[in-house]
């Protein structure tokens, strides 16, 4: 099938979409742990799943006891949107969600990426600025 022969331009196309998703879960993953939420490393692909029963006992506080609202809540109070664990068939009374990690121009990305040299942190607040942008209003909400 022709689809799937080794042409170089395919193949420079997924070496930049993998280098760009990698970034972007590594600087996900990491403003998410640092805000107190359990998630694994990501591996590939661009959901995350983190739970944020650490923070069960604050979330409490302004009356989040479990995925749904904590979802809804979210999203009203800060634009980000996030699915709960409940929809993925966790218990709902587990503060778990689903993150898409797409929020970005992935053209401008993938242009962007073949030329630089930085570090992941420098390309996704440079680059992918919308996700960036979204991961500090995620956090900021959760530290509240």
């Amino acid at each position: 099938i022709s689809a799937f022969t080794a042409r170089p331009e395919l193949q420079d196309y997924l070496e930049r979409s993998r280098k760009v998703l990698k970034m972007v879960g590594e600087v996900a993953y990491g403003k998410l742990k640092e805000t107190g939420l359990k998630l694994p490393k990501p591996e590939g692909g661009f959901y995350l799943f983190p739970d944020a029963s650490e923070l069960a006992e604050s979330l409490a506080d302004r009356g989040i006891k479990d995925s749904t609202t904590l979802c809804e809540q979210l999203l009203q109070e800060s634009g980000v949107a996030v699915l709960p664990g409940s929809d993925f068939g966790r218990p709902d009374s587990e503060l778990s969600f689903r993150l898409a990690t797409v929020n970005f121009d992935g053209a401008e990305a993938l242009k962007q990426v073949a030329r630089f040299e930085g570090d992941s942190w420098e390309f996704v607040e440079t680059h992918c600025f919308e996700l960036w942008d979204a991961l500090d209003a995620l956090c900021s909400w959760l530290k509240r």
